[in-house]
């Protein structure tokens, strides 16, 4: 079996998390990617419905992301 791309790699976090949603700080940690929101804007483009809750503390603000709604064949309803 091949190595899976990082794009796949934050999917499988995404299917996973669940309604907790990932960060950047779990993305870098789990699949070693700096680029978060480049492959939720890919998975975006491909049809997964992901949404960003932001969240916030000691004045930082930083982005959680939640798959929602998997592509069908006949697109998301």
């Amino acid at each position: 079996m091949t190595n899976p791309t990082q794009t796949q790699a934050v999917l499988h976090l995404l299917k996973h998390a669940g309604d907790e949603g990932i960060t950047a700080l779990d993305a870098l940690k789990e699949v070693g990617t700096m680029r978060l929101a480049h492959h939720v804007h890919v998975l975006r483009g491909e049809g997964y419905d992901i949404a960003t809750k932001y969240e916030g503390k000691n004045g930082k603000r930083w982005g959680r992301y939640i798959l929602r709604v998997e592509p069908t064949l006949w697109g998301n309803r």
